[in-house]
């Protein structure tokens, strides 16, 4: 059961980084909030793990593990999503910003 004291200081390592860049002024209040509530709840289930078997077969699954891998997975696949939209958001501030700056350049050299 090393892991039951392993995952809540590897948990509690995280929020004091996390609060350690909040008062450098890298971190606002609300991220550190959310990363908080994520740590904190990591580690409770990783010193409390019935809980998440517990949970998992509540809405279908045979194992914690299977629960925790397969909302892993959901995760990086929206965080992915996410990821490609701002992406193409910004290629096409930056089509519309060169495309603005070459017209005043041209509109310059005809005048």
């Amino acid at each position: 059961m090393f892991y039951r004291t392993l995952i809540p200081l590897f948990a509690l390592f995280m929020i004091l980084r996390m609060l350690s860049n909040y008062k450098r002024g890298l971190r606002t209040r609300k991220e550190v909030a959310f990363w908080l509530l994520f740590w904190g709840g990591f580690a409770y289930l990783g010193y409390h793990p019935q809980l998440l078997s517990q949970g998992a077969q509540a809405i279908g699954f045979e194992t914690g593990s299977n629960a925790l891998f397969a909302f892993c997975i959901l995760v990086l696949f929206y965080g992915f999503g996410r990821l490609m939209m701002i992406v193409e958001q910004l290629e096409v501030k930056l089509t519309d910003l060169v495309r603005k700056e070459t017209l005043e350049q041209l509109d310059e050299t005809h005048r």
